[in-house]
């Protein structure tokens, strides 16, 4: 058996803990051992021009250089832009706002969830 042959875990199969989070297999629950920190913010980048990028931060408790970010907008982007970050100092994520078109990008206000998982 490969682990594509295990079929999908609902999501009600979560158990969430302070930084940490186990999956229920079987009859067994497994503890993920990656840490997590989650924070939001709402934030509206400047209008970006073509082939340009633009970046703001936020703060995230018990991040390093080297974790992993993870960037959820809570709604769609706008068509081409391309949004990501990453822990540039301790506790600290950047959001980079990036505009590959050819045209200017005018993001709207929106809330942007930020996981960091710990590397």
């Amino acid at each position: 058996m490969s682990i594509l042959d295990i079929p999908p875990i609902p999501l009600s199969s979560w158990k969430e803990l302070p930084y940490q989070y186990q999956i229920w297999l079987g009859r067994i629950w497994y503890a993920l051992t990656k840490q997590f920190s989650k924070t939001s913010l709402t934030f509206d980048f400047p209008n970006i021009l073509a082939g340009a990028i633009s970046t703001t931060t936020a703060t995230v408790p018990n991040t390093a250089v080297g974790d992993t970010v993870l960037i959820t907008p809570s709604t769609a982007l706008e068509a081409g832009l391309v949004v990501y970050g990453y822990v540039s100092a301790v506790n600290t994520v950047t959001l980079v706002a990036n505009n590959p078109t050819a045209a200017a990008i005018n993001p709207a206000s929106r809330t942007y969830y930020i996981t960091v998982i710990k590397a």
